[in-house]
């Protein structure tokens, strides 16, 4: 059991970071989804399309591998679990977060830069905060875990280019 809640709060984190990371640019440098500011470790990079367009590129494809694992997943889906709510708000989220990664990586493969993909980055760092709080009612098996893991990391590389603008 304790690896278990291990592993769930170690993904949970990474989830978190995923989701919570969105920022907002300009003056204020706050978190969009937490209000908080901007993590000390999130250095700002410079605007580099190849590398923000092949991360997000990868960021499309790792949601919709979450979403489709936890699509296949049995958790949730019992009626009376408790969870049937939570799974169905957290599959429908992840729906809309596939299509705005998707967004995301096209607008980029396309030429547009930072300012022209700002509000896709932003309204994905809100729907991985909604998601979070329903994937934190469930508890998803390690399986699905990775591939929050997988997203979440691919969420911190991909931040630094959308901060301290």
């Amino acid at each position: 059991m304790a690896k278990t809640s291990r592993n769930l709060v170690r993904a949970l984190l990474a989830l978190a970071a995923l989701l919570a990371l969105a920022c907002a640019g300009g003056a204020s440098q706050r978190s969009l989804v937490s209000g908080s500011a901007i993590p000390d470790d999130v250095e700002p990079a410079k605007w580099n399309q190849d590398r923000v367009t092949s991360i997000a590129i990868e960021l499309a494809t790792a949601v919709e591998e979450l979403r489709e694992a936890v699509r296949i997943d049995p958790t949730g889906s019992t009626i009376g679990s408790g969870k049937e709510n939570a799974r169905k708000r957290l599959l429908d989220t992840l729906r809309v977060l596939r299509t705005e990664s998707r967004f995301l990586a096209n607008e980029l493969r396309k030429g547009a830069g930072r300012e022209d993909t700002l509000a896709a980055f932003e309204r994905i760092g809100t729907l991985a905060r909604d998601a979070r709080e329903d994937a934190r009612k469930m508890f998803l098996p390690d399986q699905v875990m990775g591939h929050i893991t997988t997203a979440g990391d691919l969420w911190r590389r991909l931040t630094p280019y959308y901060v301290g603008v």
